[in-house]
This record gives structure tokens, C-alpha cells and sequence, in this order.
């Protein structure tokens, strides 16, 4: 993500420069400046999600608008706040990477070196899988959460998108490796009460391409296919020479109804270049 200013609810303003906390512009601080440095490092510095690289979260979890602004454009009121569930995330996983127990390899890279991406649900995909035996039999994918949440998961089975993420996986594994479907498991964690559950797992059984593909996450309009679609509609446009701004504005705005209509509200990092696109204007 090439980020160009900051949004920050001490002045309500999205045009804050870079170092608006390290320089003490900031009047109204709302977090520890390594914390949100780390969240800015992290973003910036992310070189798997950039260049329209499609990976399992973008066909099965994300907006498609949000994927090729993000990806296309300098990032315009960053707030870093929206992020910051996501860091804690990011953060147990690169711990549970670096102390995998033997026979197991984390953070695996598909495809590996030297092979070309698989090809799953009519797309190249590349990803990082969290955990995988040693005999590739078995794919573990890990999912941190509040305690409230831990408590509800514990009680119910996981959504159908994340069971289509994991089976995405599991296809990955299987192509670029060639081997067996893989057991998928989900290891769910959450920093609880002393006697509370931190963790558990859960088996999920994989998900065919054909019920991916008719998937419309977070109660969405569009499906996954629709996400398939719209990609390659905005590569051919713009390798048609079609300009920048228009290619991204006829990509559907899948996030408007995802969520209950709160996705675009709570969980865009690319807001203010959607709602400038949309011509909608900015209150500051």
C-alpha cells in the first residue's frame, strides 16, 4: 500500500501528513507511536497485496473496488485505526510462524519458487499458508479474536467464508504441490480470562469451486464469481488502454452491501479514493 497522508480524529482532517504523530502536530493522540508506526511499516512495506496479485482474502472476503484502488492508487487519509485489529492478528501469526513445532512449515508460499501460480477458481491465486504438516496432508489456518468472540465461536460453526478461504488453500496446496486435498483445520485464539478457552480447533470439510464461485460473502450482492469477473474486466480494460479512473469506477461496488452495508463504513482502507471516485464529498 503506498500511502500518501493520514486521517487522525484530532482535526477530522485526511490530509495529515506522514509524520503528523512523530512530529507532535497530532493534539489529540489515540494510540503509542510504536504501535501506530508499526501499523503504518506493516501497510507500507506489505509486498504480497499490490499489483492487482490476487489472493484467497481478495476473491472470497474483500470488495473489489477497495483491491484495484488499493493497488492502482496513492493512499489518501489513511486511518490507521482501521487496522488495528488486523495488526494484533498479523502479529500472533508471525510468533506462531516463528515457533512452529518440528514437522511443521509455516508461512508456506504457494506457488513455490520457480512454479507458476495455480490456477484455482479461474484465477492465478498466490497466498501464504499459516501452517502445514510435513507430509502436506493437513492445512492449518489460524484465526485470533476478541473474548466475546471466542465465546460465540466456540458455540457455533465457522461462516461459510471462511470455510471457502481455507478450501482455497487447500487447492493451492494441491495443485502447486501435487498432492491430495489436505485435512483443513482452523485454529481459533483469543487472549481470554485465566480459565477461559485460548484456543481451539475446528475440521472443516472443503468447499467445492462450484460453491465457492455462488458465494456472496457477508451477505453481499455480488458472488465471488462476480469478484473473478471483475478483476479480469479491469486488467483487460486497462491493457485496452482504457484510463485509470474509469476502469476503477466500472468495478462493482461489492462493499456497499457487505456486512450489512457497514463495510464500506468500518473495514475500507481505500474510503476516501471511493468516495472521491463516487463524487462524494468529505466532511472535515
Amino acid at each position: 500500500m503506498n500511502i500518501k497522508s493520514l486521517s487522525c480524529p484530532c482535526n477530522g482532517r485526511t490530509d495529515n501528513p506522514l509524520d503528523h504523530y512523530s512530529s507532535g502536530a497530532c493534539t489529540r493522540f489515540p494510540g503509542l507511536m510504536g504501535w501506530i508506526c508499526s501499523i503504518l511499516s506493516e501497510q507500507q512495506d506489505d509486498r504480497i497485496h499490490r499489483n492487482l496479485t490476487i489472493t484467497t482474502t481478495r476473491l472470497t472476503q474483500s470488495c473489489a473496488r477497495e483491491v484495484v484502488l488499493l493497488d492502482t492508487h496513492e493512499v489518501e487519509g489513511f486511518d490507521w485505526r482501521r487496522a488495528n485489529s488486523l495488526h494484533w492478528g498479523n502479529i500472533l501469526h508471525a510468533d506462531l510462524h516463528k515457533h512452529a513445532p518440528p514437522g511443521y512449515y509455516a508461512e508456506v508460499r504457494v506457488p513455490p519458487p520457480g512454479k507458476d501460480a495455480p490456477i484455482v477458481l479461474g484465477l492465478p491465486l498466490r497466498g501464504t499458508l499459516d501452517c502445514v504438516t510435513a507430509d502436506l496432508g493437513t492445512v492449518i489456518d489460524y484465526k485470533s479474536h476478541s473474548e466475546k468472540k471466542q465465546a460465540t465461536t466456540v458455540k457455533y460453526p465457522p461462516g461459510p467464508e471462511v470455510v471457502a478461504q481455507l478450501s482455497v488453500y487447500g487447492m493451492m496446496l494441491q495443485r502447486s504441490y501435487d498432492v491430495p486435498m489436505p485435512r483443513l483445520i482452523i485454529q481459533h485464539g483469543a487472549m481470554v480470562s485465566a480459565g477461559g478457552v485460548p484456543w481451539y480447533e475446528m475440521e472443516v470439510q472443503p468447499m467445492t469451486e462450484e460453491a465457492i464461485l455462488a458465494l456472496r460473502p457477508f451477505g453481499g450482492q455480488y458472488t465471488v464469481a462476480d469478484r473473478v469477473a471483475a478483476y479480469k474486466q479491469f486488467s483487460a480494460d486497462i491493457e485496452a488502454g482504457v484510463p485509470l479512473r474509469e476502469a476503477a469506477k466500472r468495478v462493482p461496488l461489492m462493499g456497499r452491501t457487505m456486512f450489512k452495508g457497514s463495510k464500506c463504513l468500518k473495514y475500507c482502507f481505500a474510503k476516501k479514493l471511493c468516495d472521491d471516485l463516487e463524487g462524494i464529498a468529505q466532511i472535515e
